[in-house]
């Protein structure tokens, strides 16, 4: 049984990664998907959607450097436990 728990924690790393940048990547297209569409009648709207979107980016950003930070620090740690 530990032998299972042992090669499968690798594998959920790599799922919940990629499950959080799916995500954000989905978030992203969808805002900017309404900020091109809103070029068309400009108002308000575009104005809010463009700065959601660039804050969105920027956060984005951050996310991806925690991530890394994560996913090196529990890589680490499985590679120290299987030794």
């Amino acid at each position: 049984m530990e032998i299972i728990s042992t090669l499968i924690r690798p594998l959920t790393l790599v799922l919940r990664l990629c499950a959080n940048m799916t995500a954000g990547h989905v978030i992203l297209g969808l805002i900017s998907s309404f900020f091109v569409q809103s070029l068309f009648f400009p108002t308000r709207l575009t104005i809010i959607l463009f700065v959601c979107g660039v804050v969105f980016f920027l956060f984005e950003g951050f996310v991806a450097f925690i991530q890394r930070l994560v996913f090196s620090l529990l890589l680490i740690s499985y590679l120290d436990e299987a030794n």
